[in-house]
């Protein structure tokens, strides 16, 4: 038996006779580049010869990718010499055809990616038997080969120690909000919503391959301010300097440290009733904007939009996941004194900083 670990794509060595091929993780097709000298013979099944159900000759020089749709870890290679084998999960050859000066042989991360941000499946991934590290793992090799919009994992806990702001009531009657803490508890399934989104983005290139991840579910409520001020634009906000960075740290440990960081341009200026100014941040757990729910800035402009104005894939497939009957902050300038939001009924609109409205994050894993 042949075993391929930690890689998608290896160059191999067949015996003669029947070589059981086996990869350390599951795929929906094989592809097999044969340069052996002969032709190989290939199955999903032992002991299969050419010419039988399910059979396929590959001769000398040629590909042939055997997109089973099934997830496998193995089939098998009948002959001997050298071939290039691949676990795949998209049609189309995963292999460079030949250039002079010789033959070269790559995968080809970016067209995966853009085959897969446009199928919806809506796997639980925790049910196929993936753990965080599996998943993360499909994603950060650049193969996303057992990873599809809307497939999800379902997570819960605690994050103790949020800050908030609660309201107070003083002895004439007078309410005044007055800075806290709170536990925010959450169990929900998390989506992937985006592959590759912001591949090469930021004032230092995000190069990592990643999955964007949206909750179904909220996690928590809180104010973007502790008044209705947007001074400070998203970036000098009470929600990006005191809220998401506690998120940060629980989900840094909840997914085994595959949490990723990366550039944004986000508003850090208001003029009048608009976003006026913008500064380069890392980012981690954050805000989604405008762009990425709706596809398009409705009440903010392009401050609010930076490196975040593609539309995620999870919304532009599935809009029913856009509304999930909460309201919920997103990270756009929609005046002096209001963030936007999505309501509970599905409308797009904007509300007052110091008001509590759910936290429906988003965040890249990898």
């Amino acid at each position: 038996m042949i075993e391929i670990t930690n890689a998608r794509v290896r160059e191999i060595m067949l015996e003669a006779g029947e070589n059981k091929i086996k990869f350390d993780r599951t795929y929906l097709g094989f592809e097999v580049k044969n340069t052996s000298g002969a032709d190989v013979i290939m199955s999903l099944i032992p002991g299969r010869v050419a010419g039988d159900d399910g059979v396929v000759t590959i001769p000398n020089g040629e590909s042939y990718n055997y997109l089973h749709l099934e997830h496998r870890d193995t089939f098998y290679l009948t002959g001997s010499g050298s071939v290039t084998v691949a676990g795949t999960s998209a049609p189309g050859s995963n292999f460079n055809s030949s250039q002079k000066g010789g033959e070269t042989v790559d995968i080809n991360p970016t067209s995966i990616s853009e085959n897969h941000n446009n199928i919806f499946r809506g796997d639980d991934l925790f049910a196929k038997g993936y753990t965080i590290d599996d998943i993360c793992a499909m994603i950060s090799d650049g193969s996303f080969s057992d990873i599809y919009i809307g497939d999800y994992f379902t997570l819960s806990g605690s994050i103790e120690n949020v800050p908030c702001f609660v309201e107070q009531i003083g002895d004439d009657g007078t309410k005044s909000l007055v800075e806290s803490t709170q536990t925010v508890n959450y169990n929900t399934k998390f989506h992937i919503a985006g592959l590759d989104i912001y591949l090469n983005t930021g004032d230092t290139a995000f190069t990592q391959h990643h999955a964007v991840i949206v909750p179904d579910g909220i996690i928590g409520n809180n104010r973007m301010n502790g008044t209705n001020t947007t001074n400070g634009g998203y970036v000098g906000s009470f929600m990006f300097t005191s809220v998401l960075p506690v998120y940060n740290t629980h989900f840094d440990v909840k997914l085994n440290n595959h949490l990723l960081s990366h550039r944004e341009i986000l508003s850090n200026n208001v003029t009048g009733n608009q976003a006026s100014g913008w500064a380069w941040a890392n980012v981690k757990i954050n805000l989604m904007s405008e762009p990425e729910v709706y596809g398009s800035n409705l009440w903010g402009n392009k401050y609010d939009a930076g490196v975040n104005y593609r539309q995620f894939p999870l919304f532009r497939i599935a809009s029913k996941y856009i509304c999930n009957r909460n309201w919920y902050w997103l990270n756009t300038i929609a005046g002096g004194s209001d963030f936007t939001a999505m309501t509970s009924n599905g409308n797009a609109t904007r509300n007052g900083a110091g008001v509590a409205l759910a936290v429906r994050p988003c965040f890249c894993i990898g």
